[in-house]
């Protein structure tokens, strides 16, 4: 399915243009997909969980308005349409017990454009977003990471695996826009073929 993602701050609430016309910011997603959940049961009780979860064309892009605006348009992207797919495989043993589990993340190639401004936007917003959700008060900070943190007995953990792959990277941080001069980057950041496989144990 289509999806559009808009999370923002108002005008009001930005401080860091203090000579230009103030404006909403507002980051916007968007992607297309597709969830599929499948599980195998054996006569000998023995069977697997797979869930798999497919996304294309996401991309990322911020605005002035709290309006879906197309990928056709003319507003830069933050991060060009790219796909990506998560496979998570769990092995069961008496009717659903987990014995292992498999993650798997297959990501295309990722490009990330920003200007230093476009940096301040997501980390206000983000700030803004985490407080409203009570995640970065200092105050009981413990009760607010236990439910995150608890203790297992030695060897009652799972065989667990997990792959990553980025085909292709680029990132980006471009000059602060000006008007009749061309932009150009001030860092950029390239990769292919990232790999990465971690196996061990978790609770």
């Amino acid at each position: 399915k289509d999806a559009t993602i808009l999370v923002g701050r108002p005008a009001s609430d930005f401080t860091f243009h203090r000579k230009s016309t103030r404006s909403d910011y507002v980051i916007q997603i968007l992607t297309k997909a597709s969830f599929i959940g499948q599980s195998i049961e054996n006569e000998d009780g023995s069977g697997s969980r797979t869930q798999h979860l497919s996304v294309s064309d996401f991309a990322a892009s911020i605005n002035k308005s709290f309006d879906r605006v197309e990928l056709t348009s003319k507003s830069p992207m933050l991060v060009a349409p790219t796909s990506a797919d998560v496979r998570v495989v769990h092995k069961t043993v008496r009717e659903g017990c987990a014995t292992s589990q498999d993650f798997s993340f297959d990501i295309e190639s990722m490009r990330i454009s920003v200007v230093p401004h476009d940096i301040q936007v997501i980390t206000s917003v983000i700030r803004k977003v985490l407080e409203k959700l009570n995640l970065v008060s200092r105050r009981d900070i413990g009760k607010k990471l236990s439910p995150f943190m608890h203790a297992k007995k030695k060897g009652s953990g799972i065989a667990t695996s997990v792959r990553a792959e980025l085909h292709a990277f680029s990132f980006e941080i471009m000059r602060s826009f000006k008007p009749k001069h061309d932009v150009r980057p001030f860092l950029n950041i390239y990769a292919n073929q990232m790999k990465v496989n971690v196996e061990g144990c978790a609770a």
